[in-house]
């Protein structure tokens, strides 16, 4: 069987095809359990569960075990389940790796072997990692999860909210993809609070206002509208959304870093508009991933009336920042609003001399 897709891989599940191995791995570890729960329901007659179905923890199990597991035979069905989860391929001793290989490559006729990573970070480009990716998938299956894309994730929870019997529309759906994440792990929680909220206040419509008075920014949306307000001159909303990532307990090495990423999309936004290059080709260009894209086209939204030396004074300022985090004795949250109060002086500056918008 080959390497497929997370929706291949779900609708051969619904159509009652099993492996006798699987390798699910990828960044949206909720899809990730969801497809072990599927390849249980279907490896292991139901009422035997408890002789049939074993859990391993690849970090603490002993591979011996576990290789005694898929060995043994089901009790009264024709095949039993063995779960191993997060069985990091680099970290594993050598002679756990073999049996692990052993156990891919040549799976047993009356086990479904599922090897699933929830806490490990799958690197295909690892030689280990490729031996075993390559072992799966020529035994049965091998699958990533990779987040989805914006559209992917609007209509998925708009479906969710339906199923709830509340409305969601698309537009909303996507100022809470836009505000909250890309892991549809988060957005998940997040849609069953909002669910949760107006179902309690009696109502089954989910708004914009009801986004942005019940769910958490992320880090990464915090700082584009950071980046926004300081580029505007806006810096009351600028400090108070610095203060609000504080709050939340965010490291200012971490701000400091999203901040840095929604600046250098801006300006890869704003060079391109001048070289006439779209938003498509600085994704391609820049090999932005697909959870991703929807930074390039916000950016070539918002930048086109900020100009290329205003960018790069900001930039400066956050160089200036870093260095000081890593370097001085002052304060994290003292280094970056004095970072703001730089790139607010450099502002009226410019302002002052008509050079801002050039």
């Amino acid at each position: 069987m080959p390497k497929l897709e997370d929706n291949a891989l779900f609708r051969e599940l619904k159509a009652g095809a099993i492996a006798p191995v699987y390798l699910l791995y990828g960044a949206e570890s909720s899809f990730v359990r969801s497809a072990l729960t599927q390849i249980q329901s279907q490896a292991v007659q139901p009422g035997f569960e408890s002789f049939n179905l074993q859990h391993f923890d690849g970090e603490k199990a002993l591979w011996t075990e576990i290789e005694d597991a898929c060995e043994a035979l089901p009790m009264l069905s024709p095949r039993k389940c063995v779960c191993v989860k997060d069985a990091d391929a680099d970290k594993l001793p050598k002679a756990d790796l073999e049996r692990l290989m052993s156990l891919t490559a040549n799976p047993s006729d009356t086990t479904v072997l599922v090897l699933y990573m929830i806490s490990v970070q799958v690197d295909p480009k690892k030689a280990k990692w490729k031996k075993l990716i390559d072992a799966a998938a020529k035994s049965g299956v091998a699958c990533e999860f990779a987040f989805k894309d914006r559209n992917t994730l609007r209509r998925a929870l708009c479906e969710r909210a339906r199923k709830a019997h509340v409305a969601l529309d698309m537009d909303t759906a996507g100022v809470l993809v836009d505000r909250c994440s890309q892991s549809y792990s988060i957005l998940q929680n997040e849609l069953d609070k909002l669910i949760a909220y107006v179902s309690g206040g009696g109502s089954y419509t989910i708004t914009e206002e009801d986004v942005d008075e019940c769910c958490i920014r992320s880090i990464d949306s915090s700082a584009f509208d950071l980046a926004k307000s300081i580029l505007a001159g806006n810096f009351d909303k600028a400090y108070r959304l610095l203060d609000e990532l504080f709050y939340l307990r965010q490291e200012a090495i971490s701000i400091l870093g999203a901040l840095a990423m929604a600046f250098g999309d801006l300006y890869r936004a704003r060079c391109a508009l001048s070289a006439g290059k779209s938003a498509d080709q600085v994704a391609e260009d820049f090999r932005y991933p697909k959870n991703r894209l929807f930074a390039v086209r916000n950016a070539f939204r918002d930048v086109r009336s900020f100009s290329g030396e205003q960018l790069r004074s900001c930039m400066a300022a956050l160089y200036e920042a870093d260095r000081q985090l890593k370097s001085s004795k002052l304060g994290d949250r003292l280094i970056l609003e004095e970072m703001l109060g730089r790139m607010r002086c450099t502002s009226a500056r410019r302002q002052g001399a008509g050079a801002w918008n050039g």
